[in-house]
C-alpha cells in the first residue's frame, strides 16, 4: 500500500514538472515570437562569387546578408490601428487617448517602425544572427550588438522585407552593395527610400537586362498599391515592375546611376544621386519620369547637370521638370536629351546653353514648347544636329555664335501669321555651305507649299 502511495505521488509530481516545463517552453517561444527582429546570415566571401573581391575592403572575409524582418505581436496590433485610422498617430486626431502615456508610446513605436534604417555593421560570430528592432533604432553608428568581430552588412536577400506595408522611409548603408531581387516588394507604403545604388549590384557589369533599373528590388509580382511601371533596360528590352505608388522620394548615395535607371518612373518626383564627368547623366537614366520636378547631383536645389555629357534622352518627356543649371563644364548635350520636356523654362523663357559645350544632339530639345529664347553662344565652335530645336512653338527669339548647324536644326516652328521670329547668327555656318545659315530654318515657317515665308523671320547674319 505505501508503495503504491509512493508511486502515484512520484506519477503526480512527474506530471506537474512536465507541465511546468512545458508552460516554460511555451512562454520562452510565445516570448521570442513577440520579439520585433531582423534577421542576418554570415557568408564567407570565398564561398560567394556574386560580389566582386575588388568592392570589399581589405582583408574582408566574411559579410552579413539580411534574410528576414519580422513584427512582434504588439507591434502588429499597433500597425493594425494605424491602417485602420489614419488619424491616429496625427496631430489631427482629437480623441481623449492622444494625451496618454499610452498612445505617445504606440505613436513613437509606429514611428520607428515606418522610418527603417538598416545597420551597416554586426558585431558577432554566429553564423545566424537575430537583431532586435530597438537595438537597430538605438543604434547611432550603424554597429548593432556585441561581439569580438565586426561584420558590415553587405546585403539584402531576395524578398527579406516583402510586404512591410507600415515602411515610410527606408535607409540603406552604403556597406550594402547587393539587393536581391524583390527585396521591397509589397512595401506599398513607402515615401522615401536611400540606396547607395539602383539595380542589383553597386558598380558591377553583372547588372544585365531587368536587373540594372530601379524597379528591380521592388519585384514583378503585383500587390496592392504597387504601380505597374514597364522599364526598357536597353534599346530594345523591358520589364515590368511593381512600384510603390506613394514613392516619391529617391536619394542615391555612393554610386552614379546606370542608363535606362529611372526610366518611365512616372510617381518619383525628387531624385538625389551622384555623377561623374566619365559616366556624366547616362542614356535614358530619367526619360519618361513624368512626374519629376527636381534631380539634385551636386547638392543645390535646382537640377544641375554637374557631368561634362547628358546621354541620349536622359531626360526625355519629363513634363514636370520647370528648369535646369548647366554645368559651366559641360561639353555633350545628347540627342533627345530633353525632348518633350513641356514645362521646361517655362517661367525664365530662355535657354542658355553653355559656352564650353561642343555637340547638341538631334532633337535635343524638341517639343520644348515654353522656350521662347535660345541662346548657343560657343567659346570655340559647337555643333548643332538637325532638328534640335524642333517644334519651339513659343520661340520669338535665336541667337546663334560660332555654330555649325545641320539643316532643319529650328523646323516645325509654327507662329501666327503675323508672329516674327529674331534670328541673330554671328560667325555661323550651315553643313550645305558656308552662305546658306538659312537651311538651318528651311522649315522653321511653312507655306502650303512647304516653303520659307521669310517675311516672318529677320535675320541679322555677321
Amino acid at each position: 500500500m505505501k508503495k503504491t502511495a509512493k508511486i502515484i505521488i512520484l506519477s503526480v509530481l512527474s506530471l506537474i514538472l512536465a507541465v511546468a516545463l512545458c508552460a516554460c517552453t511555451d512562454d520562452e517561444t510565445s516570448e521570442q515570437s513577440n520579439a520585433t527582429e531582423i534577421t542576418f546570415e554570415l557568408v564567407n566571401v570565398e564561398d560567394d562569387d556574386a560580389i566582386a573581391d575588388e568592392l570589399f575592403d581589405q582583408g574582408e572575409t566574411a559579410y552579413y546578408t539580411l534574410t528576414g524582418y519580422k513584427y512582434s505581436s504588439s507591434d502588429s496590433a499597433i500597425i493594425a490601428n494605424a491602417a485602420s485610422n489614419p488619424y491616429y498617430y496625427t496631430d489631427l486626431y482629437q480623441g481623449s487617448r492622444k494625451d496618454s502615456a499610452e498612445y505617445k508610446a504606440e505613436k513613437e513605436r509606429y514611428q520607428k517602425l515606418s522610418g527603417l534604417v538598416l545597420p551597416s555593421v554586426i558585431k558577432s560570430t554566429d553564423r545566424r544572427v537575430t537583431v532586435s528592432f530597438d537595438d537597430i533604432a538605438a543604434s547611432t553608428d550603424g554597429t548593432v550588438l556585441t561581439g569580438t568581430e565586426s561584420r558590415k552588412v553587405r546585403a539584402i536577400g531576395d524578398s527579406a522585407l516583402i510586404n512591410h506595408t507600415e515602411l515610410k522611409t527606408v535607409t540603406v548603408p552604403a556597406t550594402v552593395l547587393r539587393i536581391g531581387a524583390g527585396a521591397f516588394s509589397g512595401c506599398s507604403s513607402i515615401e522615401e527610400i536611400t540606396l547607395p545604388f539602383v539595380g542589383r549590384q553597386a558598380g558591377s557589369t553583372d547588372n544585365i537586362n531587368g536587373a540594372r533599373v530601379f524597379g528591380f528590388i521592388f519585384g514583378t509580382t503585383e500587390y496592392t498599391g504597387g504601380a505597374s511601371v514597364s522599364q526598357n533596360y536597353n534599346t530594345s528590352g523591358s520589364a515590368t515592375y511593381y512600384i510603390p505608388s506613394t514613392l516619391k522620394k529617391v536619394n542615391i548615395t555612393a554610386y552614379p546611376v546606370p542608363a535606362y535607371a529611372f526610366n518611365n518612373c512616372v510617381a518619383i518626383e525628387e531624385i538625389t544621386c551622384p555623377v561623374t564627368d566619365d559616366n556624366g547623366i547616362p542614356a535614358s537614366a530619367f526619360s519618361g519620369c513624368s512626374a519629376l520636378k527636381s534631380v539634385t547631383t551636386d547638392g543645390t536645389a535646382e537640377l544641375t547637370a554637374s557631368a561634362k555629357k547628358i546621354g541620349d534622352s536622359a531626360f526625355a518627356n519629363c513634363t514636370s521638370l520647370k528648369s535646369v543649371t548647366f554645368s559651366a563644364e559641360l561639353e555633350r548635350i545628347g540627342a533627345s536629351a530633353f525632348s518633350g520636356c513641356t514645362g521646361l523654362f517655362k517661367a525664365e523663357g530662355t535657354l542658355t546653353v553653355p559656352a564650353s559645350v561642343t555637340f547638341i544632339g538631334e532633337n535635343a530639345f524638341s517639343g520644348c514648347s515654353s522656350i521662347k529664347k535660345v541662346v548657343v553662344s560657343a567659346t570655340a565652335e559647337v555643333t548643332v544636329r538637325r532638328g534640335a530645336f524642333n517644334s519651339l512653338s513659343a520661340l520669338e527669339t535665336v541667337e546663334l555664335t560660332n555654330a555649325t548647324l545641320s539643316t532643319d536644326v529650328f523646323s516645325g516652328w509654327k507662329g501666327d501669321d503675323d508672329g516674327v521670329l529674331k534670328v541673330t547668327c554671328t560667325n555661323c555656318k550651315c553643313v550645305t555651305g558656308d552662305g546658306r545659315i538659312k537651311d538651318a530654318f528651311s522649315q522653321a515657317f511653312e507655306s502650303s507649299d512647304g516653303g520659307l515665308i521669310e517675311k516672318n523671320i529677320e535675320f541679322t547674319l555677321a
